[in-house]
């Protein structure tokens, strides 16, 4: 099971993947993104994972693989999708539904999930990009995409967001992300 992070910018300020390393290097932050020889260097061509070349001291040969995709919002493209009916087990934190074959996936609207999450005075539109990052355990991965993260908003005027705990926000989200990367190099 992996936990999504969202980063959503408006279309106006999505930046090449050297507009982003240059935020990361300029704040000193350990993390390389990929190479001019990687397919993935269009940082509008995200699809599947990112490999971040070298985080904090290490350099990994193969990159430390983030699972991140991008979505151009549009009619037929969303962020998310999620079930047309209630869910089968609701707790404060989570829902849960048992798949039935009579199931369809609806498009998530981008602007009706923050106005649920509490965030207001933010709006996307067609045209506008929403990057997401999958974790799973790797710490090493969550890490360097905190990083990412925080350089999208912090840079770009992006914003982020988590559906699980339904935290958002701009600086001051970013920096809580930057205050958690110590916290997960205790969790070994």
């Amino acid at each position: 099971m992996s936990v999504d992070y969202f980063v959503a910018l408006h279309a106006a300020n999505w930046p090449t993947m050297q507009a982003v390393q240059q935020c990361i290097d300029q704040r000193g932050w350990p993390v390389r993104l990929g190479t001019k020889d990687d397919p993935r260097w269009p940082f509008d061509k995200i699809q599947g994972s990112l490999r971040v070349s070298r985080f904090g001291y290490l350099t990994h040969p193969a990159g430390v693989p983030v699972e991140a995709s991008l979505v151009t919002l549009s009619p037929t493209e969303s962020f998310g999708y999620s079930f047309d009916r209630p869910p089968d087990f609701r707790t404060k934190e989570t829902e849960v539904y048992n798949v039935r074959p009579e199931d369809k996936l609806k498009p998530r609207d981008i602007n009706e999930t923050l106005a649920r999450i509490g965030a207001s005075g933010v709006r996307f539109e067609y045209g506008d990009k929403v990057f997401s990052l999958s974790f799973y355990s790797n710490r090493k991965e969550w890490q360097a995409g905190f990083y990412i993260m925080a350089a999208l908003i912090k840079c770009f005027q992006g914003y982020g967001f988590e559906l699980q705990g339904g935290e958002h926000g701009t600086s001051d989200y970013a920096d809580e992300l930057l205050r958690e990367v110590p916290e997960l190099k205790a969790r070994k």
